[in-house]
């Protein structure tokens, strides 16, 4: 089997791949209603970043605050993690394997920055 074979002949329009990776609220919303889960609940330990972007959009809900600003104030700046942020810094700042491009080091994940978006570096 190739790698290619279990992939789905079309993806939902909020799916996360290398070309897309950007979607609106709504989107994701409609994919959650129309896609059935991955596992049967309490079956398997697994890493969502379904459940992380849920838990973005219910903070935000609670708060009336956008989630980066939510994480700045009760995290980055709590801890005074002064090179965290959810864009990218200069490129002097990071280690940047091969390319800006090739290790896709300032894209910019929009609405699924909370499934692992953050930058951080030590200066």
């Amino acid at each position: 089997m190739t790698s290619a074979a279990w992939r789905p002949a079309e993806y939902p329009s909020c799916i996360v791949t290398l070309e897309n990776f950007t979607y609106t609220r709504q989107q994701f919303s409609d994919a959650i209603n129309d896609r059935q889960p991955t596992f049967l609940p309490n079956t398997v330990a697994t890493y969502s970043n379904t459940g992380i972007l849920l838990l973005a959009y219910a903070l935000e809900s609670i708060t009336g605050k956008p989630y980066e600003d939510i994480l700045k104030t009760t995290l980055v700046d709590a801890l005074g993690l002064t090179g965290t942020s959810f864009s990218a810094p200069e490129g002097e700042r990071g280690v940047i394997p091969f390319n800006t491009t090739l290790s896709q080091w300032a894209r910019n994940l929009g609405a699924t920055a909370p499934m692992g978006g953050l930058y951080s570096c030590m200066s």
